[in-house]
């Protein structure tokens, strides 16, 4: 990422938007792909297959960020995009496809570019996420928390994990501990913590010395 980052760097501005709107163009199209592929070998259920999981929703939130050039998008993209796709990198959620099938691949692909455009935005394109936005980036995030905890019931499903943890996740940790549904209360808690984390290294005074660090190693 910090390669990407640097060769961001060196684009002008106009290419540079070029870029980002082709990376979340092709973050759409991933997913597009990835319908496709399970409709045609018969795979494809309203349950599994939506894009309603948080990185699925990060698509359009992304989308959104960059064509309409919103800050409370960008800010939950960055929030809520870039840990989110970088978690699911390093613990993916067992699928049941064997190692580079194509939806193996396809969820690296995509989850790396969900993370990489708010990376850019903040590490390359000099934009600097606000605490301010965290009511509104949490007011969105509870949201979609309810509009899936409509929707699980009538598909089925269990999107964005609320109905039942996923085995072999961080998220299993939680649900071993305070049990369902009280891990998603638990799970809130800890995206705002995260959140303030992401968050507070660029607001003014605390800021200044991450700012010197991270300009600092992307030179280096």
């Amino acid at each position: 990422m910090a390669a990407a980052a640097l060769g961001y760097r060196r684009l002008t501005m106009d290419k540079r938007q070029i870029v980002m709107k082709t990376m979340v163009v092709a973050i759409l199209m991933l997913e597009v792909a990835r319908m496709t592929w399970a409709l045609s070998i018969g795979h494809f259920e309203l349950k599994r297959m939506l894009p309603l999981h948080l990185c699925g929703l990060m698509i359009f939130v992304e989308i959104y960020a960059v064509f309409g050039n919103n800050r409370i998008m960008k800010d939950l993209a960055y929030c809520t995009g870039l840990p989110g796709a970088l978690m699911a990198l390093i613990t993916p959620e067992p699928s049941g496809y064997p190692f580079l099938s194509f939806q193996y691949l396809q969820s690296i692909c995509i989850h790396a570019l969900i993370a990489l455009v708010p990376f850019l935005w903040v590490y390359a394109d000099g934009y600097r996420p606000s605490i301010r936005s965290l009511p509104k980036c949490f007011l969105w995030l509870c949201s979609f928390t309810l509009f899936n905890a409509v929707i699980n019931p009538l598909l089925g499903s269990n999107y964005m994990f609320i109905c039942e943890a996923p085995g072999q996740t961080p998220i299993e940790l939680f649900d071993n501990w305070v049990g369902h549904p009280w891990y998603v209360g638990l799970l809130l808690l800890t995206v705002l913590l995260v959140w303030t984390l992401l968050i507070l290294p660029w607001e003014r005074r605390i800021g200044a010395y991450f700012r010197r660090s991270a300009d600092r190693s992307l030179q280096g």
